[in-house]
């Protein structure tokens, strides 16, 4: 897979019930709030009172996993940032521990942030009141357990050969990542454009730096339009916008394949290299039996093949990573996604 997942957090619609429906499996004591996105409209805030948390499990347990984000913090104290689950199938006990302090430190320590310390950095590398990029490669283990973490694109710690296992196997199921409430003394806290890599294939198996993540939506029909529509003029307008259950949709019989295409809105003129485009799609199904729904990109003729979805009885947030141009087996060009289509085709 190399990239596992990203979120700019701007197509929930301001709805935080709407994290569980995209897979997170705790979004506790948080906001989607406007008033500090950081990329698009959207950007995740800590809660008022205390700790708020995302958990993301991973799509299979990792010895190696790379994870990035750009944070906020309203004021200084020592918490937690990202913790790496143990893998016995609890979601409250870390193997390891990401964290900060009073001093602008970045700390690797065992288990909690208050747990032994691994490793450090000098102070003042997180900035307060400012966006900081933080990403970090953490691997699994009690004897080569490792720690690597860059602000802004620099490297600021850097740790071999520790003990970075708690308890379980040296497997990480999912990661927590933290923003710590006003009731810790740290002010707010707020997470933008979020995502995960590890270190598999030959595309984003490394540091991938400071990126955004940006949200593109349709903009028009094709002439491939196979799906029925209802509650909109047009089956664009009813998978455009906000998602609103039953109220506008499209939908493909049983009689497969059937098949639409869509056009997107032209990506920002600032956009440079493009590490992965993720296609986001709400469904369910109406029927019993199988549903299978694949969703691709077409460019040039070609389109991206990475799967499909089994469709269940409620409406949830499907996900597909498309790193790759189809159409030159190359990394996306904003000119190239620009011309490119969504293309949904129910198969089953």
């Amino acid at each position: 897979m190399s990239l596992l997942w990203m979120d700019g957090f701007d197509h929930y619609d301001g709805v935080v019930g709407n994290l569980a429906l995209a897979g997170y499996t705790n979004a506790s004591n948080v906001s989607l709030v406007t008033n500090r996105a950081r990329t698009g409209s959207y950007c995740l805030r800590g809660g008022a009172t205390s700790t708020g948390e995302i958990i993301r499990p991973l799509p299979s347990s990792l010895q190696t996993i790379g994870i990035a984000g750009a944070f906020w913090f309203g004021s200084m104290g020592t918490r937690e940032i990202f913790e790496f689950i143990q893998s016995d199938g609890s979601l409250s006990t870390p193997n390891c521990t990401i964290s900060y302090d009073s001093t602008g430190r970045i700390r690797f320590s065992r288990q909690s942030y208050a747990g032994p310390l691994l490793g450090q950095s000098a102070p003042g590398v997180i900035t307060q009141n400012a966006w900081n990029h933080i990403e970090a490669r953490v691997v699994i283990s009690n004897t080569i357990g490792a720690c690597q973490i860059r602000v802004n694109g620099v490297e600021v710690l850097n740790t071999t050969n520790v003990d970075s296992l708690f308890t379980g196997l040296e497997l990480c199921p999912a990661v927590r990542i933290a923003l710590p409430g006003s009731s810790t003394g740290d002010g707010y806290a707020y997470l933008d454009d979020l995502f995960i890599w590890d270190t598999s294939g030959s595309q984003n198996n490394n540091f991938l730096g400071d990126r955004k993540v940006t949200t593109l939506n349709l903009t028009d029909n094709t002439a491939v339009s196979e799906w029925g529509y209802t509650g909109a003029a047009s089956p664009v307008q009813c998978i455009n916008g906000t998602q609103d259950g039953d109220t506008s949709y499209i939908y493909a019989g049983s009689s497969v394949p059937v098949t639409s295409e869509f056009e997107f809105a032209n990506a920002d003129g600032t956009i440079g290299l493009i590490a992965g485009v993720q296609t986001v799609n709400v469904m369910r199904k109406v029927e019993a039996g199988t549903v299978i729904v694949q969703p691709s990109l077409v460019s040039g003729g070609s389109a991206t093949d990475n799967g499909s979805h089994s469709v269940g009885d409620n409406y949830a947030y499907f996900n597909m990573m498309h790193q790759t141009n189809p159409a030159t087996g190359m990394p996306w060009t904003a000119s190239a996604l620009n011309s490119a289509r969504l293309r949904l085709r129910r198969t089953t």
